[in-house]
């Protein structure tokens, strides 16, 4: 019985590759920043969206790099205090100024934890499941069931490499003519 799951629809993936292709742009994330201040400025004083700045942050660490989300981090703030100084004038600058300090050290704290991460999880390649491997000669059955050797396996399923080596148990069973057993006597 196949297990197998339908291909998504054609449009779907053409979607998915789009959005895809447009977060990891930095232009992406700089518009939707300015969107976000236009929004702001728009609606008042009465309704702030500082909030919505934490998503152009998170995703350009996802998407791109540690950059794009840090000047974003620091960008946005204060672009928000200068519609909160010039237009909205919700607050004396003192205290204008103290909030954009704060969001910029949580942005940026945010998009350092955001990307380290994403760049965490992008080094950390862990085989997971159960792998069937042969008793005697220990290759390990892949996806496509053909019989492969371990290490053959495990370099292709990450980014382990071997460097192969000889324990002293084998080295004295297959070569105890050359490695003379020492100190079992």
């Amino acid at each position: 019985m196949s297990t197998a799951q339908p291909a998504p629809p054609l449009h779907r993936a053409a979607f998915t590759r789009f959005v895809v292709t447009a977060l990891a742009r930095p232009i992406t994330h700089w518009l939707s920043g300015a969107l976000i201040l236009l929004l702001d400025a728009l609606v008042g004083s009465f309704i702030e969206f500082p909030i919505l700045f934490v998503f152009p942050v998170i995703i350009a660490a996802r998407f791109c790099d540690a950059r794009s989300a840090t000047a974003l981090a620091i960008v946005l703030p204060i672009g928000r205090a200068v519609i909160a100084h010039f237009i909205l004038k919700p607050f004396p600058l003192p205290y204008i100024l103290v909030n954009a300090a704060i969001r910029i050290s949580v942005f940026l704290f945010i998009a350092r934890t955001t990307h380290l991460r994403i760049k965490l999880q992008r080094e950390v390649e862990q085989l997971r499941g159960i792998l069937p491997i042969c008793m005697f000669c220990k290759r390990i059955r892949d996806e496509r069931q053909d019989w492969q050797q371990l290490e053959s396996y495990i370099h292709t399923h990450s980014k382990a490499d071997f460097s192969h080596g000889l324990c002293p148990e084998c080295a004295q069973k297959n070569y105890g003519d050359v490695f003379p057993n020492r100190g079992h006597a």
